[in-house]
């Protein structure tokens, strides 16, 4: 943060022995620290000090109003109603801010009787025209009986958690007049699974999907004709792990081209392997917190594979003996107190590999393997303890 107190001093120095000149012009600051400030503010979240900024002069205006309406956050119809007096298309104004939002989050929370609608939803998306991400966490009505949060484990999915479905006019809507946004992040925690399918089919634009809470455990029926997304980037952060008939229809539909596949749950051997069997040809990053045993050359057939990321990883598992020539980097998280460091030998079968990062338990065999595998190689390697 900028030592404002040196103003002072220097004011000071400057006027020893008068008053100050109250028609002097008092000191500028370079406008690279008045934007540094700025950010500061920004990255500290600290939204109410970044609007008052904003409103100080028209040398911070701009830039402040940049990052204030730059990433913007509506939870309640409070914060709608007064982002949409902000935004008014009948201004310059409006406009102008309108077209600063490049980010936008909306809790869509059903056990809220004065909850944020659908119509409501439409607007401010559609209201954004710079709009390039979009978070979407819809709440269902919890069941009035039962007061304590519902649990969801692997084998059950939520219930009493009821949600509406976007009526079909809304999502013809959302097609028709939502700007181009390229991300999306749905976190669902309602028991209706079908509702971020419909945002799928609502976003054509969309190159990259996190998929939280819930998604349907049977194929969804798709009623809007018109061609998907095709994405690049698909990740699966899910409470209740997805059937692989649905996985392989998401896939299928939605990521023909897929690139980079992420996974924040261990996935079963069939549920990998039919992901997997989907995106051989084009696949290019694979992220898992752990690997299931596999059919022998599943990874080995992804051709394009250039970064492999495991989160904990077995050396007794013979998964990562077959790996493709192509891979590039290599992430691991050793799960294992005791080991061989000749179970890394398949590092050395990867004649691409130019960066490693692993984590171990214990530092003397990090180092042991980094010595006598990695470097010996001459790769570059990151090692966490």
């Amino acid at each position: 943060m900028f030592p404002f107190s040196l103003i002072n001093r220097a004011r000071l120095y400057l006027y020893p022995s008068q008053a100050p000149n109250k028609n002097a012009e008092s000191p500028k600051l370079p406008s690279d620290i008045i934007f540094n400030v700025i950010d500061e503010l920004a990255a500290s979240g600290d939204s109410r000090t970044l609007a008052t900024v904003s409103l100080l002069s028209t040398t911070f205006r701009d830039y402040a109003q940049t990052r204030v309406f730059g990433s913007v956050s509506i939870t309640s119809r409070e914060t709608l109603f007064s982002f949409q007096d902000s935004i008014k298309p009948s201004s310059a104004r409006g406009s102008r801010l309108a077209s600063k939002v490049k980010a936008l989050s909306v809790v869509l929370d059903y056990d809220d009787p004065f909850h944020i609608t659908e119509d409501h939803f439409v607007s401010v998306v559609c209201a954004c025209p710079s709009l390039r991400s979009l978070s979407v966490s819809i709440q269902g009505c919890k069941d009035p009986i039962c007061a304590a949060p519902v649990v969801v484990d692997q084998q059950q999915r939520p219930t009493g958690c009821p949600a509406p479905s976007f009526n079909r006019s809304t999502i013809a809507q959302l097609r028709r007049l939502a700007p181009h946004v390229s991300h999306l992040e749905m976190t669902n925690w309602s028991d209706n699974g079908d509702m971020s399918i419909q945002l799928l089919e609502a976003l054509p634009s969309l190159k990259s999907v996190v998929l939280r809470g819930t998604i349907p455990q049977t194929l969804p029926a798709v009623h809007q004709a018109d061609a998907p997304c095709s994405l690049d980037s698909l990740a699966f952060e899910l409470s209740v792990q997805p059937t692989s008939d649905v996985v392989q229809w998401l896939i299928g539909r939605y990521a023909t081209d897929l690139l980079t596949l992420s996974f924040g749950f261990e996935p079963s051997s069939a549920l990998l392997e039919t992901a997997l069997a989907q995106c051989t040809s084009t696949l290019q990053t694979l992220s898992l917190p752990s690997c299931p045993p596999l059919r022998d050359n599943l990874l080995h057939d992804c051709a394009e594979l250039t970064s492999l990321e495991i989160q904990s990883f077995s050396t007794t598992s013979s998964t990562l003996d077959n790996l493709p020539k192509s891979l590039r980097r290599v992430l691991l998280g050793v799960s294992d107190l005791l080991f061989d460091p000749e179970s890394f030998e398949f590092l050395r079968q990867l004649p691409r590999l130019t960066t490693v990062s692993l984590s171990f338990l214990r530092a003397i065999d990090g180092q042991r393997v980094v010595r006598d595998v990695v470097r010996a190689r001459g790769i570059g390697c990151e090692v966490f303890l």
